[in-house]
């Protein structure tokens, strides 16, 4: 495939706009600038631009699972919990999974096979959204609604920072974070001293639980991966449609 087709059919804009980034020495092919709009891009060639990799939608493998409570978030466990990637059919267990849940946690689980992708979702600095339902012992009252919204101080004097709440029903609510910390809603719900009934994380980013059912999953479509880079690099997802 040409180099301007395989970019813009990664994402990176029109074929004129690839063209651009092309003639500007931001393209690299196998680590060196390439600056030949013809050029010919193998199977197994390496192309990034600006220092982020290029892929074709069909070149990364993402999964959506469906995460159940009473599953562990690992490839090995010394006491014999039930695993992750037990759900997962056997051609799926190379994957990776980004940002865990943890034992008693649901919902929503991406894997991937592509570590660039997972460590610019995980990044601090990118502060891609995830998205929780959570349901608690009782109701939070203004002050603790004001400290979620604020930013505050955990148990180990790490800070937060702010999330958007909203309120879905008595003791039920939405929490959208822009960072994950190691069991952060629990741990914050647990310094206002509230209990977590149930946790449920229903997007990551653009991605949505949507209608998959607990224990299921499926794979994501092109334009979810794309929309999912998008969203960890600063890039409006509609620029990005090839």
């Amino acid at each position: 495939m040409r180099l301007n087709r395989f970019l813009a059919a990664a994402g990176f804009g029109s074929r004129r706009a690839v063209e651009t980034l092309i003639l500007s020495g931001r393209v690299f092919l196998n680590q060196r600038p390439c600056l030949d709009l013809a050029t010919q891009v193998k199977e197994n060639d390496e192309v990034s631009v600006g220092g982020k990799p290029a892929h074709l939608p069909g070149q990364t493998t993402c999964i959506l699972l469906n995460k159940p409570p009473g599953y562990l978030c690992s490839r090995t466990d010394p006491t014999d919990k039930p695993l992750v990637y037990a759900l997962l059919p056997p051609e799926w267990r190379h994957l990776h999974y980004v940002g865990r849940l943890d034992f008693l946690s649901r919902g929503l689980l991406l894997f991937t096979d592509d570590g660039a992708l997972t460590q610019a979702l995980l990044h601090p600095s990118r502060e891609v959204e995830r998205v929780y339902q959570v349901m608690t012992a009782r109701n939070l009252d203004s002050e603790a609604l004001d400290s979620l919204r604020q930013g505050m101080t955990l148990e180990d004097g790490l800070r937060t920072l702010p999330a958007r709440v909203r309120k879905l029903k008595s003791g039920a609510y939405e929490l959208t974070l822009r960072e994950g910390k190691n069991r952060e809603i629990r741990r914050m719900m647990r310094a206002l001293n509230h209990r977590v009934l149930d946790l449920c994380r229903v997007a990551y980013g653009p991605i949505r639980l949507g209608e998959t059912e607990e224990g299921a999953w499926r794979t994501l479509t092109g334009g979810e991966i794309l929309a999912l880079r998008a969203s960890c690099e600063g890039v409006e997802t509609a620029s990005r449609a090839p």
